[in-house]
């Protein structure tokens, strides 16, 4: 009877709101819910054993202007998933779980890592990311998914796997033969970012990476030494040392929109850095703690490599190699005509980064003089992801430029 009195006051308060007046007609029409009343038994008994969601990736500001949310300790990550997030966390039971589907973000994008934080608090985690290419957990969905699974232990660990691609007909059994090893092995480089890997070998080589400094410490603001790359991502990065050419029908040069450039002190730390920065390992990286969508800034500069450190051995070798993939990547090109309306029919200088595999391998080959890596990190880092890089997906999608 109280509950029952409890839900009129909270429907008539509602009503008013909305500046109605027939009770009836609003609750046919508005069908009001209110957590209290409906599960009040369920939260008096500690809350609920199991919670499944997927829940909505919508940022707050598309719709701030319908509702606003209060006294969320997550409200800076400004998506609406992570609100479902942190709701689920109070009223997930103490000897209960919550399994989440979310956006690849939740473990890897700086503004998130409020909700990482709570989520980690005190409960026992598995994350799981999985790629939108070659196959997709949500056909026709283009969305890199993480599952999350908060369990009831009160440990703090987190277990986490790599970023994982896959093909359709592994979908059966896609979660059975998914692999996992403690997080806390694994160190944290890039901020609060969970690192998405699942063996042992990506924990060591994260540990030998560790000891370095960050590739950040050697850009400089502005000089003539430049690095060029594009922010496209597929299964493969592109760092050059010229700028990709575009050009229109009439033969007029137009600048790729999306090209960004790196400053560096002299030729030779440009032609390293466009060695490390294409190579295996660099991409392995990027993939492990980004959120595989765009090539930021955040990862180019946050990668470790004590470039001033390096042996002059070395250093002659990847100012070498710097040069040769470049080179292979022009020999390599090849230019693709296309419609981009009010740009009309655009040229432009498209790549096929995956035929110079051979001398990205030589460059991991070479650092691994410097890291210190094993031949069996080595062999993981050449053979990362390439039954997918390699494939005739990968050869579908080489780079089609920048327009």
């Amino acid at each position: 009877m109280q509950l029952t009195a409890i839900r009129s006051d909270l429907d008539q308060s509602l009503m008013d709101d909305y500046g109605l007046t027939d009770l009836d007609a609003f609750r046919a029409s508005h069908k009001p819910f209110h957590w209290y009343v409906e599960f009040n038994s369920v939260l008096a008994n500690g809350g609920f054993d199991v919670i499944v969601g997927n829940p909505p990736y919508v940022e707050y500001k598309t719709v701030k202007g319908e509702y606003s949310i209060r006294g969320f300790a997550t409200e800076d990550c400004g998506d609406l998933y992570g609100y479902v997030m942190e709701r689920s966390t109070y009223i997930q039971r103490s000897s209960g779980r919550f399994g989440m589907i979310v956006p690849v973000s939740i473990v890897s994008t700086d503004k998130f890592d409020s909700v990482r934080k709570l989520l980690l608090r005190d409960r026992k985690s598995w994350v799981a990311s999985f790629a939108e290419r070659p196959s997709k957990l949500f056909e026709g969905v283009e969305k890199r998914l993480t599952t999350w699974i908060r369990g009831s232990s009160t440990s703090t660990e987190v277990y986490i796997s790599h970023y994982r691609r896959w093909l359709s007909e592994e979908r059966e059994f896609l979660m059975a033969t998914q692999s996992y090893v403690r997080g806390s092995d694994a160190p944290r480089l890039l901020g609060s970012s969970i690192p998405k890997i699942e063996t042992d070998y990506e924990s060591a080589i994260l540990r030998r990476l560790s000891r370095e400094n960050r590739l950040k410490v050697y850009f400089k603001k502005t000089s003539s030494h430049v690095v060029y790359y594009t922010r496209k991502l597929r299964y493969f990065v592109q760092f050059f040392d010229f700028v990709p050419k575009i050009t229109d029908t009439k033969g007029g040069e137009i600048p790729p929109s999306e090209l960004k450039e790196i400053y560096l002190p002299s030729d030779d730390l440009r032609y390293i850095a466009i060695a490390v920065l294409n190579s295996g390992l660099f991409f392995w990286f990027m993939t492990a703690h980004s959120d595989v969508r765009n090539l930021n800034k955040r990862e180019i500069e946050e990668f470790p490599c004590s470039i001033d450190r390096i042996s002059p051995d070395v250093a002659r070798q990847l100012i070498e190699l710097g040069h040769a993939v470049t080179a292979d990547f022009q020999d390599n090109s090849r230019v693709l005509s296309n419609n981009y309306g009010k740009y009309g029919v655009l040229n432009i200088q498209s790549f096929q980064p995956r035929l110079s595999k051979p001398i990205i391998d030589e460059i991991d080959r070479v650092l691994a003089r410097h890291y210190g890596f094993t031949e069996a990190e080595l062999d993981f880092i050449i053979h990362y992801d390439i039954k997918y890089r390699m494939g005739r997906d990968a050869e579908s999608e080489d780079d089609n430029g920048d327009e």
